[in-house]
């Protein structure tokens, strides 16, 4: 098992997605009535910091106004699929 400090220096240390998101989501909190998510973001690939996708079998809850909520089961995280929300 890899000490900490092994891990560390695995670790990226370029910040690329974070900053395409969070512009994503300040664009979104000049609607209204709409719930800030990242569903509407859309993400570039970057053959450098590779996107880990997680995926697994959705569920939602009874629909209500102004709100449903979603969860997932049997979650897993893959690199194949790229990047999109």
């Amino acid at each position: 098992m890899p000490s900490i400090q092994e891990f560390v220096k695995q670790l990226p240390t370029e910040d690329y997605y974070s900053t395409k998101l969070k512009a994503c989501l300040e664009a979104q909190k000049q609607g209204k009535g709409q719930c800030v998510n990242t569903k509407a973001c859309k993400l570039p690939n970057n053959d450098k910091i590779p996107c880990r996708h997680s995926d697994g079998l959705y569920h939602s809850g009874k629909v209500t106004k102004p709100y449903t909520f979603h969860f997932v089961t049997e979650y897993y995280f893959t690199r194949n699929l790229g990047c999109y929300e």
